[in-house]
């Protein structure tokens, strides 16, 4: 009802305006993660650059700064290849190496490459075991989306999710639910689009996302 409508408008109004503080301060830090990064690889404790590519991703993708996104996660991830190959490194260590190829297929697909990003995500999901390739489902299924391929996004994103929910990656249940929510909207499954976006809602809640929430709500409005 209009008095419903108007409260998720008031709700989303807060959040938009909490994520952009939140993005505010990400933002200031961003140097201390970029010198972070550098010296983590300099080092090559790429342990630690695993830790942090999540954050870094997510910057990278709020900011949308998907040049750099590229460059940094393709140049680390072959750098770190390259090291596992020439000291005979563990497969945990190439799997590093295949996540952050990942990455930077999603910011390949951000800059508009999105047959290169489809191909390139296609290959490293086949690289890696079941929960280091969560992500990557996820990505491929917004290639497969913005390609118009919405049964074969849709697979993906269950497919993320159910990984996400055995792995227990709560941001990654939210944003793989919320994709679901939308690919529901897209071929018209209303009440199924309701039901994922709600459950992705009150996990981006519990988990305290504003940009996920502010996201949430704007398709529940």
């Amino acid at each position: 009802n209009a008095s419903s409508m108007h409260q998720e408008g008031r709700l989303a109004r807060r959040a938009i305006e909490t994520a952009r503080e939140t993005l505010a301060e990400l933002t200031a830090e961003m140097d201390n993660f970029r010198s972070a990064w550098d010296w983590a690889m300099a080092h090559h404790e790429f342990d630690h650059v695993h830790q942090m590519a999540k954050m870094l991703w997510y910057l990278f993708e709020l900011r949308t700064w998907f040049e750099e996104g590229e460059m940094v996660f393709s140049q680390a991830a072959d750098a770190i290849q390259s090291y596992a190959t020439e000291t005979g490194n563990s497969a945990e260590t190439l799997d590093i190496a295949h996540e952050l190829r990942g990455h930077a297929a999603f910011f390949m697909l951000r800059r508009g490459n999105t047959v290169a990003a489809f191909d390139a995500l296609t290959l490293v999901k086949a690289q890696l075991p079941a929960k280091a390739s969560m992500y990557v489902q996820l990505y491929l299924g917004i290639v497969c989306r913005d390609l118009g391929k919405f049964t074969e996004a849709n697979e993906a994103f269950q497919e993320s999710l159910e990984k996400a929910e055995a792995y227990g990656d709560q941001w990654l249940r939210s944003m793989a639910g919320q994709s679901l929510g939308i690919i529901a909207l897209e071929m018209g499954e209303y009440k199924l689009a309701h039901r994922h976006l709600m459950d992705a809602l009150a996990l981006a809640r519990e988990i305290g996302d504003p940009t996920l929430i502010a996201h949430g709500l704007g398709f529940l409005s």
